[in-house]
C-alpha cells in the first residue's frame, strides 16, 4: 500500500513541478573576462565588473508574461506536502529569449532542466516531466509529443477563460527488479474560476487568479489500460507567478505553497 501511494504521489508531484513557474534572489556567478586584467586600465576593469553583476535577463517577446515572470537572478521556493511528508522545491530560469527559456528545477537535492517554448497563444513546457525525484526513482516520464498551452498570454487572464494541454508520454516503472514500460496520454483542461485573496508562507495576496484543472492520465501497460483522474487548483498572482497548487483527490492529495519570493 505504501509503495502504491509513493507511485501515485510521485505522479502528483511531477504534475506540480510542471505547473510550477514562480522565486527569491540567488547568487549569480559571472564569467571572467577573456582579456587579461594587466592589459586593461583600472577604470575599464571597474566598468566590466559592473556590467557582469547587472547581467540579468528577463522575459521578453512571447516570454513576457505577468503571470509567469522570468528573471535569471531569481529563484522561487516552495514546500510540497503530501503523504505525511514535507519536501522543498525550487525553480529558477536561464537562457531566457523571446521564444524560449530553460527552467532549472530542484526537488530534494535532485536538479533537472526543462526547455519551454513561448508562442503567441501562450507558454508551454516541452516535456511533461523528466525529474528522477529523490525517493521516486521508480517512475520516469519521456515526452513523445506536446500540444496546447500551459499558461495563456496576459490579455487572456479573466474569469471564465479556459484552455487545454495534452502530452503523449512513455512511462518507465521499476518494480520488483523488473522494468515496465507504459505508453499513454495526459489531457488537462484549465479554467480561470475566480479572483480571490490567498495567504501562503511567502505573503498574503489580495488578488490571486484561481485556475481549476481537470483531466486524466491514460496509460497502457502490456495491453491493459489504466485511467487516473487528475483534479487540482492553482493560484497565480500577477508579477509573482504560481503561489499555491493543491489537490484533495484521495491518494493524489498534495499542497504546494510559495515560501519565499524577493
Amino acid at each position: 500500500m505504501k509503495k502504491r501511494y509513493a507511485m501515485n504521489f510521485g505522479i502528483a508531484v511531477l504534475l506540480t513541478a510542471l505547473l510550477a513557474a514562480c522565486g527569491v534572489p540567488t547568487e549569480m556567478i559571472a564569467e571572467e573576462p577573456q582579456s587579461s586584467d594587466a592589459d586593461i586600465p583600472l577604470e575599464e576593469i571597474e566598468e566590466i565588473e559592473l556590467s557582469t553583476e547587472s547581467g540579468t535577463t528577463e522575459g521578453v517577446g512571447f516570454c513576457d508574461n505577468e503571470f509567469f515572470p522570468l528573471r535569471s537572478d531569481r529563484t522561487w521556493y516552495y514546500e510540497i506536502s503530501g503523504g505525511g511528508e514535507v519536501n522543498p522545491y525550487s525553480i529558477t530560469f536561464r537562457d531566457i529569449k523571446e521564444d524560449s527559456f530553460t527552467a532549472v528545477q530542484s526537488f530534494s537535492g535532485v536538479t533537472n532542466e526543462v526547455g519551454w517554448t513561448c508562442r503567441q497563444d501562450g507558454i508551454l513546457s516541452n516535456q511533461f516531466a523528466n525529474m528522477n525525484l529523490a525517493g521516486m526513482g521508480d517512475i520516469q516520464f519521456e515526452t513523445l509529443d506536446v500540444d496546447g498551452t500551459l499558461l495563456p498570454p496576459d490579455e487572456a487572464w479573466e474569469p471564465g477563460r479556459a484552455w487545454e494541454m495534452a502530452y503523449t508520454v512513455r512511462t518507465v516503472i521499476q518494480a520488483s527488479g523488473a522494468e515496465i514500460t507504459a505508453d499513454g496520454n495526459i489531457n488537462l483542461t484549465h479554467t480561470i474560476s475566480a479572483i480571490e485573496p490567498i495567504s501562503v508562507p511567502a505573503a498574503a495576496y489580495p488578488e490571486a487568479y484561481r485556475v481549476d484543472g481537470t483531466g486524466k492520465m491514460v496509460l497502457s501497460v502490456m495491453g491493459v489500460e489504466t485511467e487516473t483522474p487528475l483534479k487540482f487548483t492553482d493560484w497565480y498572482v500577477r508579477d509573482v507567478g504560481l503561489v499555491k497548487s493543491a489537490s484533495n483527490e484521495g491518494e493524489l492529495a498534495y499542497s504546494m505553497e510559495l515560501t519565499a519570493f524577493e
